[in-house]
Parts: structure tokens; C-alpha cells; sequence
């Protein structure tokens, strides 16, 4: 069922070759741990407890799904990322119909992916922000592979708010390794915190874009934001 016992640990008789066996049983009791798909990841997100994590029964379980299908099916996400980032990078250097299509190729298998999680998870698959920067970075490599496909150019720095967002969402990735999980997570966290900060640097472009614009009104105004941008990225200087 949902629930069981207390955690208990208990001496039991077990015969084995007429020897009295001790077992040792850890159970816990958390509702609705053990259903089918997403039982135990909204356990996870719904448990009050802050040591859910240390949870004997729980930590079994995830190294078992991590070792049996979560290892690989990571590591097809992992490939499929990684060869949509070398296509893009490929071609916004050198356009080719080949890159282009390895792109678009890419996209969709992640686009199936990325739908049989939000049919398996729900709501909850929106509220991971690593899973919102994936279905971004999914729908910014179709537009960038149809329109090339299509013989249509995009804009130089249009490409390359896109080619960041590509290149975060695979260091994202590496988040699946203990060695750079920590540190990507901090990082989350830390970007969380300047929400307030890169809304006035946000604010302050559009500002500066729309003083120069009065200033000549023939510059298109989202051509004077993206000079802004630019040269905060380290690109031309204004």
C-alpha cells in the first residue's frame, strides 16, 4: 500500500540451514512513495521533511531507478543535447543544409522527450527551471534549423542571445555529475537571487536604447537594445 509501519528494527527468526538469522527491516512511512511513475518524485516534492533525502527507503530506491533506466536514459538526453550544440555551433558559422538538418533532427527527439515527461510529471516537470531552459533551447533550435532550411537569415544578434541560451542549457547537463552538480546548483540558486539586478540592467538597456533613438530617429530601436547587449557580453563597444 501507500503507507507502512513506523521505521522499525526488528530481530526476526529466519531459518536458514537451522540457523537463527537476524533481519534488519527499514521501513518508512511516506504516502504514496511506491506508486507507479511519479510516486516517488512527488513524494519527493510534496514531503514536508527537509531529510527526505536521507530517507533509507528513499535514497534505495534512487540509486535502483538511477542504475536500472535513469543512467541511460540521462546520457541519450546528454548525446542528443550535445550533437544539437555542435550542429548549431557548426552552423552559425557555416550554414549547411546538413547541420541544419542534424539540428532539426535533434529538436524533435528531444520535443518527445520532453512531452512524455510533462504527460508523466504534469505541473511538475514546468516547475523545474532546468526544464523550462530545455523546452526554451528545444524551440529556439527549430526556429533556427526551419528558418535555415527554409533559406531564410536570421539576425546576427538574435543568433546570439540563442547560441546562449544553447550553451547554457548543455553545461545544465553536467548537473547529473557529482563533481559539477554542486556547483551548478549554487550557481542556480545565486542566479535566482539576481532576478531584482538583471531586471534594472534590463530596464537600463531599453533605457539607453530609447534615449539614442530620440536622439536619431531613424535607428531602429531594436537595433540600439541589441548594441547594448552587445557590449555587455563583451561584443562592440557603444
Amino acid at each position: 500500500g501507500d503507507s507502512v509501519a513506523l521505521v522499525d528494527y526488528t530481530t526476526v527468526a529466519s531459518i536458514e540451514g537451522g540457523t537463527l538469522v537476524p533481519v534488519k527491516f527499514e521501513v518508512c512511512r511516506i504516502p504514496g512513495l511506491l506508486s507507479k511513475e511519479t510516486g516517488l518524485l512527488r513524494a519527493l516534492y510534496f514531503s514536508p521533511r527537509d531529510d527526505i533525502l536521507e530517507d533509507p527507503t528513499v535514497e534505495a530506491l534512487l540509486h535502483h531507478m538511477w542504475k536500472t533506466y535513469g543512467f541511460k536514459l540521462t546520457m541519450a538526453v546528454t548525446f542528443w543535447t550535445s550533437l544539437a550544440l555542435l550542429a548549431f555551433v557548426v552552423d552559425t558559422f557555416y550554414t549547411s543544409p546538413v547541420c541544419s538538418s542534424v539540428l532539426l533532427f535533434s529538436a524533435l527527439v528531444r520535443v518527445g522527450i520532453h512531452l512524455r515527461q510533462t504527460v508523466v510529471l504534469g505541473l511538475l516537470f514546468w516547475q523545474n527551471s532546468f526544464h523550462v531552459l530545455a523546452v526554451l533551447v528545444v524551440l529556439i533550435q527549430l526556429v533556427v534549423a526551419s528558418s535555415r532550411l527554409g533559406g531564410l537569415l536570421l539576425r546576427e544578434d538574435i543568433t546570439s542571445v540563442a547560441a546562449l541560451l544553447v550553451w547554457l542549457d548543455f553545461i545544465a547537463h553536467l548537473r547529473v555529475f557529482e563533481s559539477t552538480a554542486a556547483i551548478l546548483t549554487q550557481t542556480k540558486e545565486i542566479c535566482y537571487d539576481m532576478m531584482p539586478f538583471l531586471l534594472v540592467l534590463g530596464l537600463i538597456v531599453v533605457m539607453y536604447g530609447h534615449a539614442v533613438v530620440i536622439l536619431a530617429p531613424d535607428t531602429p530601436v531594436l537595433d540600439e537594445i541589441f548594441k547594448r547587449y552587445s557590449a555587455i557580453v563583451g561584443g562592440e563597444n557603444v
